[in-house]
């Protein structure tokens, strides 16, 4: 790769107060690649390049302060939705309990508390 750094002297005169002069010089020896970036610290982040706190990753609301696993599964599964799986599974488990000789081989699911 054809890539050269250069060191621009102290006294010559910059463009900015750039702390670290170094750049990278391209093939053509017009392109210069700046090492540090040319941003003033007194700029603002464009507005576009702002996350607001609503949109941030990771749980939101209560989630944030779950503690065990269980009660983070509970922020999204609550106890009417576990109720509605055990009711529709009850319902399938009688429609093909006559496929099976045992009684134990398709027995109705029932209810079980889970608090943390």
């Amino acid at each position: 790769m054809d890539v050269e750094i250069e060191r621009v002297p102290q006294g010559a005169p910059s463009q900015g107060s750039f702390i670290n002069p170094e750049f990278y010089l391209g093939k053509d020896r017009q392109t210069v690649w700046y090492l540090d970036p040319q941003v003033s610290s007194a700029s603002r982040t464009p507005r576009h390049n702002i996350i607001p706190t609503f949109h941030r990753p990771g749980p939101q609301g209560r989630a944030r302060h779950a503690q065990t696993p269980v009660s983070a599964f509970q922020c999204i599964i609550d106890d009417d939705i576990i109720t509605k799986i055990v009711e529709y599974t009850n319902i399938y488990i009688d429609n093909i309990r006559a496929r099976f000789e045992r009684e134990r081989d398709a027995q109705s699911c029932k209810l079980k508390s889970c608090n943390t």
